[in-house]
């Protein structure tokens, strides 16, 4: 197993004070995704080639979505939560029972058996849910930052070298390299 006993309750500790209060949390989620913004870029050789202004504008904008999706972890904690889907699931159940899809006691037991794992297994998918969700902010992030860049680079600030300009002017002839 990866993780032990006590580092998870290590890690639930400080994920429930986490959840308690919203700046760290909107804090958290935007350095998380403005550090995998940068982490990719550096990752995939992108930093030999692009400035550090155009990494910064990636990483910046992707810290503004990964902040501001990190404010919906709350939600879904409460949402996935065993008790809420406990409580959804019985009211479920007594729609299903008025409705006379539930009528056996086979019936009742098979629903009662998936109610119960569906419970268990409720913050495991809040929490992939809420992963994906940070990991999107920061992939989106990452792109609007470099569109943001593209802008700058239209109007004439030096923020990205991978565009020194057309392949007939001087100055892009002097900044061609070649590849062997």
């Amino acid at each position: 197993m990866l993780w032990s006993d006590p580092m998870m309750k290590l890690a639930g500790r400080y994920a429930k004070d986490l959840l308690e209060s919203p700046g760290a949390l909107m804090a958290t989620g935007g350095l998380g995704a403005a550090g995998l913004a940068t982490l990719g870029n550096m990752s995939s050789g992108e930093s030999n080639y692009e400035s550090p202004g155009r990494m910064g504008l990636e990483a910046l904008g992707a810290g503004a979505l990964g902040a501001l999706a990190s404010r919906r972890l709350p939600q879904l904690a409460k949402y996935y939560s065993p008790v809420a889907t406990k409580e959804r699931f019985k009211k479920t159940g007594q729609e299903m029972a008025n409705a006379r899809v539930i009528q056996t006691p086979k019936d009742v037991e098979d629903y009662a058996r998936i109610a119960a794992m569906s419970a268990k297994a409720a913050p495991y998918v809040g929490a992939t849910y809420g992963a994906g969700l940070m990991l999107g902010a920061g992939g989106l992030g990452g792109l609007g930052g470099g569109g943001i860049a593209n802008i700058g680079n239209m109007a004439g600030l030096p923020i990205d070298p991978e565009a020194p300009g057309s392949s007939n002017t001087r100055n892009s002839r002097l900044n061609m390299q070649g590849y062997a």
